[in-house]
């Protein structure tokens, strides 16, 4: 199965056969709004040789002069809650179940720097416009009587609301129903909203149930017309409010249009915000929120009245609706055959049947009471592919952004084979020399170069949605443009991909000695891609990394194996190691927070090597064993807040890497909430306190066995080093001490840990950041000679003089620093350390997989954040770049 021969015995010269798209002017980066911890992308993606470098899509927004502000709104960089994988995105790894105080919390931060308040006229002009067939009745729409609607209490608002709007000739064929009691009973979030417009035929008008599969638009309702609950600071130079309980109700309505999302297959969405006698009109999308400023609607009944009329003779693509996605209804060829393939039985004497039997279970599975539909992917070579889906195998919380789902679908694109493949449906940034995914799988997966790369998905078909585009970004240069900054929007265009196989996730390892397997996939692909295609993946994360089940051909027998591989996936941020650094190409970071490097999150401008992918790995490796494996870290909820969610926040609102993760690299060591030495164990230790379960600590469906068969291997390699290095925070299988009922035995990933760890502590000491290396620190004259004795003026040597020959000795050598440290920017290195603790498998414990060890309840403490560069916070942590001047880093970066 796994082929590890190139990390061992040499590869090809590094992109030899790469082609190199013709360079475009990138613009000046920005710190970008929504919390997505991101890196600079700087460098075109390689594609095939006759392929041509794309332009940035203009968006078909109409253009217009809007008023500037007095003065700019201040931006924030993006957050540790961004996260943006297969898998993984928009939330803390900490917090599996967020309550609505977090869900709020988040759906805010997602939008931060990213609301536009324009005026209702100019909001209309873009994006509500008048039907070409009709006229308009503005005498009859100005006689609208409002009044009714604006009482108190909330509860009143409601019945007057419906009565206000359910006329057939302001909306003929919607409904407004109130459904501020009861949730949606096929959402899992529980979530319920004031009312909304639907369509007639789905107007939940008996049941007064939330309905977010069919809401065509959310309406919100507050009593008071002043401040105190509106969702928009119009008069502030950012709009986003200040108050608590204002910026509360902002995340609540997020939420909301969040749901909206998640059910439908949606461009944008619009909200209409009830305050007392005022209102706003709120428009979505994955770039941004543009809102209209604040209106009297019962004095000025015409400016509700007429965007509620056209609203209703839009059609719906002008409403926001995908129309690539058509729902596949019961009782429809398409619907049954859905039915007919979930059902299929396999053949128990094909194994491979078998192996594949995991894609059908999940397509199955997504079946169950779930709306179907029929997605349509524009291939620019194969032209239109139909595929059948379900429920999303993920979606990525959050609402600006890219907005990832994935799904286990039935390709129907040919008769007479329908096969399962793994589409992803996003939207992906489309901003100068920034390639598609697709584009770099069909490099990854060509014979060019050394050949195809090992551990990556597939290419089946790819391409852009139309012209699905955002233009949240537009209104931003429509309004703040001319003055020689760079929006701090991202340009989103809707992308659907499809690859052919249908992974599992990582956390459904076996045991350790598997893991370690899966990673060392993960290295041989990282590796050719480096070697062969002259590309660095820079998002290697637990979403990045899927289980795949598959057969090898046995060396010895001839018989076909079953066996599990990894997958790198999700090449959609990986970059050509040999541009020149001219400036990021994106407005922000890029990356998932929780698994980049310490030095990534503390440097938001450093570029991305193998030792920050190769960090990654380590990351990823403590993840699941932290949840998964036995050890003596009895908080894991906290240790996995403070160490992969945690963040530091400076005066102009940039957040770095917390100190936990930095101090861990910087140290070689390992520790819990409580500062004690991580310690891994074969078996669960005792515990201070009785600890509940999560879920199963092993799949169904996982095969008998952990080990991940490896082709061409090398037969013997060195044992695992019984060194241990002073403050590491285990010790060697082989010096450990027997079990005893008080205390199990330690557990062999410890030692992989200390290994791992020795390299990272050598790298870091070796990197000293270079804020401490600047020309303003104090230089060494050259011709000074270093090695004469020191001038002990003060005679302090003589008190320590026979300590001397103790403390020289204490100092590590340079040669050895570099030695470990350049083990972490080899491939083959990091191969083989890894090989060497593979190669013992026999010495691993078969079982020691336990059940998840993150509490399902967690909630990350409300602890205060300290800014950078104050007086309690002044450590070196973390470096921060250059204050930039006070304008330039409250809207954007200059061109």
């Amino acid at each position: 199965m796994a082929d590890f021969s190139n990390l061992l015995a040499g590869s090809p010269a590094p992109h030899s056969n790469a082609v190199t798209p013709p360079r475009t002017p990138s613009r000046t980066p920005d710190p970008d709004g929504p919390r997505q911890p991101e890196l600079d992308v700087e460098s075109p993606i390689p594609t095939d040789s006759q392929e041509k470098p794309r332009s940035a899509p203009v968006s078909t927004a109409p253009s217009g002069t809007l008023p500037l502000p007095k003065q700019p709104f201040s931006l924030n960089d993006a957050s540790p809650a961004g996260k943006r994988t297969y898998h993984q995105s928009g939330r803390f790894c900490s917090v599996q179940d967020p309550n609505a105080s977090e869900d709020r919390h988040r759906a805010r931060l997602s939008m931060g720097g990213k609301m536009i308040i324009i005026e209702h006229t100019k909001f209309m002009e873009l994006f509500v416009p008048a039907p070409t067939n009709e006229d308009e009745p503005t005498e009859r729409l100005s006689s609208l009587d409002f009044r009714p609607v604006a009482v108190t209490p909330e509860a009143d608002m409601y019945k007057a609301m419906m009565a206000a709007l359910n006329h057939e000739w302001l909306l003929p064929n919607e409904r407004v129903v109130a459904t501020p009691n009861k949730a949606d009973s096929t959402s899992d979030s529980r979530k319920k909203i004031d009312g909304g417009i639907y369509p007639r035929e789905h107007a939940p008008e008996e049941s007064q149930e939330t309905r977010w599969g069919y809401i065509e638009l959310s309406i919100e309702c507050k009593t008071m017309s002043g401040a105190q609950q509106d969702t928009f600071d119009e008069d502030n130079e950012d709009p986003e409010p200040t108050a608590g309980a204002r910026r509360s109700i902002l995340g609540q309505i997020m939420t909301y249009s969040i749901l909206v999302f998640d059910n439908q297959h949606r461009t944008h969405h619009y909200t209409l915000m009830i305050l007392g006698d005022s209102s706003r009109i709120i428009r979505w999308d994955r770039s941004g929120v543009v809102a209209t400023k604040k209106f009297n609607y019962v004095q000025n009944a015409l400016m509700l009245a007429q965007f509620l009329w056209r609203f209703a003779r839009m059609t719906p693509t002008q409403r926001g609706h995908d129309t690539t996605a058509v729902r596949v209804l019961p009782g429809s060829a398409e619907y049954k055959l859905m039915d007919e393939y979930a059902s299929m039985t396999s053949k128990a004497t094909s194994s491979k049947s078998s192996v594949g039997d995991h894609a059908r279970q999940s397509f199955k599975k997504s079946l169950v009471d779930a709306p179907r539909w029929k997605l349509r992917v524009d291939d620019p070579d194969k032209g239109p592919q139909y595929f059948l889906v379900g429920k999303a195998d993920f979606k990525a919380s959050g609402l600006a952004g890219r907005g990832t789902r994935t799904y286990v679908a039935l390709d129907i694109s040919h008769r007479t084979r329908r096969t399962l493949a793994y589409l992803k449906d996003a939207w992906r940034v489309a901003h100068l020399n920034i390639d598609q995914e697709g584009d770099i799988l069909k490099v990854l997966n060509n014979n060019e170069g050394g050949g195809p790369v090992k551990y990556v998905p597939t290419l089946r078909c790819h391409g852009d949605v139309e012209a699905q585009v955002t233009a949240s970004q537009d209104v931003w240069e429509m309004k703040y443009g001319g003055k020689g900054l760079v929006c701090p929007l991202k340009t989103h265009r809707h992308y659907r991909l499809v690859v052919n196989e249908v992974g599992l996730p990582l956390s459904e390892f076996q045991c350790a000695s598997e893991l370690v397997g899966l990673l060392m996939c993960v290295i041989t692909a990282h590796g050719q891609a480096y070697d062969r295609k002259g590309l660095i993946h820079r998002d290697i994360s637990v979403g990045n990394v899927l289980i795949y089940p598959t057969l090898k051909k046995d060396k010895t027998t001839g018989k076909m194996q079953a066996t599990r591989i990894a997958l790198l996936a999700d090449w959609e941020l990986a970059k050509r190691i040999d541009e020149d650094d001219e400036g990021p190409r994106q407005p922000d970071r890029t990356g998932t927070w929780q698994f980049l490097s310490a030095n990534s999150l503390s440097c938001p401008s450093k570029r991305i090597i193998v030792q920050d992918d190769m960090e990654s790995i380590f990351h990823l490796l403590v993840y699941q064993a932290i949840r998964y494996l036995p050890h003596n870290c009895f908080d894991v909820g906290r240790f996995a807040d403070q160490y992969f969610d945690g963040y530091e926040q400076d005066l102009r609102g940039v957040y770095y890497g917390g100190r936990v993760k930095i101090t861990a690299m910087r140290e070689g060591v390992l520790r819990d909430p409580l500062s004690h030495p991580l310690i891994f164990y074969v078996s669960e230790p005792p515990s201070p306190e009785t600890t509940t379960s999560q879920d199963s600590s092993t799949p169904e469906d996982a095969p008998a066995t952990g080990h991940v068969a490896i082709e061409d291997g090398p037969s013997s390699h060195s044992s695992a080093s019984t060194n241990v290095e002073p403050g590491s925070h285990s010790t060697t299988p082989e010096t450990s001490q027997p079990s005893t009922k008080e205390t199990p035995a330690l557990h062999p990933i410890n030692n992989l840990f200390n290994d791992m760890l020795r390299c990272l502590k050598a790298h870091y000491t070796l990197n000293v950041p270079e804020i401490l290396t600047s020309s303003s620190s104090a230089d060494v004259d050259s011709d000074d000679d270093t090695t004469a004795p020191i001038r002990d003026h003060m005679g302090i040597l003589e008190d320590y003089e026979d300590d001397l020959d103790d403390v020289t000795a204490m100092e590590p050598t340079l040669a050895k620093l570099e030695a470990e440290a350049g083990q972490l920017g080899s491939h083959r290195a990091m191969g083989k350390l890894f090989l060497r603790y593979y190669l013992q498998v026999n010495k691993w414990p078969k079982v020691d997989r336990v059940p998840d060890k993150l509490p399902e309840k967690y909630h990350r403490r409300d602890e205060r954040r300290i800014a950078a560069g104050t007086k309690r916070s002044a450590d070196p942590t973390f470096e921060v770049p250059d204050r930039p001047s006070k304008r330039s880093c409250t809207m954007g970066s200059r061109r």
